[in-house]
């Protein structure tokens, strides 16, 4: 039962990220018609990974003045009011409000898997996994949804603040822990052990930021230029968005299930089975004349590559614990990795023209590099876990003696 409060904190803070930007989208042809300023709500609506990669340094900062709870707390507060405050004003309102709570968002990012790590430390695969879930079926509800709201209430404004419902309880259910948090305030104030030492010694930070910008590079220019790709081989739009929304629910059981078969079952196995997963979804993009079957194909294939996502996390998770570095590893990771991956859909969206093989060929250079990455991040944890384990045999040996 102590465990249910955290693990319901931490679900509903995952649902209350991706809907800032989703729910906007969804009715931001509305938008513009108010605005007429489509330049500046294109580049908003594109502004998720630059937010990501300036903000989340910020993280260790204030859980050193608030503790993680307090500044998880803190960040889902802020979050809410960015949300509730954008549709009702100007445009430079709108936008200001939006990045706020983009910038309480990429605190939170930082900060879910040291939490995970921190309150259910036995059950990080799972978590993660499931949390990723929640991020998914939120993301999907917004953008479904935010639309049919739009007409139901009478306005894009009304049916963007709805989603204010996600951060609000969030925080109610972060609020009972603040009074608890002391204790976990070791991931924004622990000094480094011998061996965390040993660990930033071996480069594992250095793998680390690269596999995560390798995933967030493949996630974010499929996500984005997939339907386009679609169009390119003839499918019509309609049926491109069904494709699409197949790619995005083959991922959500795949991005459930590979972090627990990364704790229990074999960690390089199934980087590896996502690697080639997306590989292997490219290269059947690379194949003329597939028709729809093909089609199918690379959408349910590059839909399971996507789980590398919930599986970087809980290695970030994973590792945070460790080496006692906790939302330091994660602040650096992903805004490092986040900086990385930016360009790269842009690049994509440069280099297609009407013939994305060249795209199709560099997202499996891509994927190559995330297997390498992994492979090696993983053989460094099995170190560090083997010497970990001698210190802690020898300095039970010097306490007997």
């Amino acid at each position: 039962m102590a465990k249910l409060l955290p693990l319901a904190a931490i679900f509903m803070s995952a649902a209350a990220m991706r809907p800032v930007i989703t729910s906007l989208a969804a009715v931001l042809d509305q938008v513009r018609m108010d605005f007429d300023s489509p330049l500046v709500l294109s580049l908003l609506v594109s502004s998720p990974m630059p937010i990501f990669a300036m903000t989340g340094f910020l993280a260790p900062l204030v859980v050193r003045r608030l503790g993680t709870v307090g500044a998880i707390t803190a960040a889902i507060v802020v979050c809410a009011v960015g949300l509730a405050l954008r549709p009702w004003g100007s445009l430079a309102q709108l936008v200001s409000c939006t990045l706020l709570a983009l910038c309480a968002t990429a605190m939170i990012n930082v900060l879910l898997p040291a939490l995970t790590a921190s309150y259910l430390p036995d059950r990080i695969g799972p978590t993660t996994g499931a949390y990723t879930g929640v991020m998914t079926v939120s993301t999907t509800i917004a953008a479904a949804a935010t639309a049919p709201l739009a007409l139901q209430l009478g306005s894009w404004n009304a049916s963007l603040t709805v989603w204010v419902v996600f951060p609000v309880l969030a925080a109610l259910l972060w609020l009972p822990l603040l009074g608890r948090s002391k204790s976990r305030r070791e991931a924004g104030k622990q000094s480094p052990s011998h061996a965390n030492q040993h660990s930033l010694k071996t480069g594992f930070t250095a793998l680390l930021v690269v596999l995560f910008a390798a995933q967030a590079a493949l996630a974010f220019t499929i996500m984005g230029w997939f339907p386009t790709m679609m169009l390119s081989r003839g499918i019509s739009a309609d049926v491109a968005g069904y494709v699409f929304a197949l790619l995005l629910v083959v991922g959500l059981p795949a991005g459930l299930i590979a972090p627990t078969f990364f704790v229990r079952r074999g960690r390089i196995r199934v980087i590896a089975t996502l690697s080639c997963a997306t590989v292997a979804g490219c290269t059947v993009l690379l194949v003329p004349d597939t028709g729809l079957a093909g089609a199918v194909t690379a959408a349910v294939l590059l839909g399971t590559g996507t789980a590398i996502f919930p599986v970087v996390l809980t290695i970030i998770g994973d590792l945070g614990r460790l080496t006692g570095q906790g939302v330091s590893l994660s602040g650096r990771v992903q805004s490092l990795g986040y900086a990385g991956a930016t360009a790269v859909p842009l690049l994509a969206g440069l280099a297609a023209g009407s013939d994305w093989s060249p795209v199709h060929m560099g997202l499996i250079a891509v994927a190559c590099i995330q297997f390498l990455a992994g492979w090696r991040l993983v053989g460094i944890v099995r170190l560090k876990r083997r010497l970990d384990k001698e210190a802690a045999i020898t300095a039970t040996d010097e306490v007997l003696g």
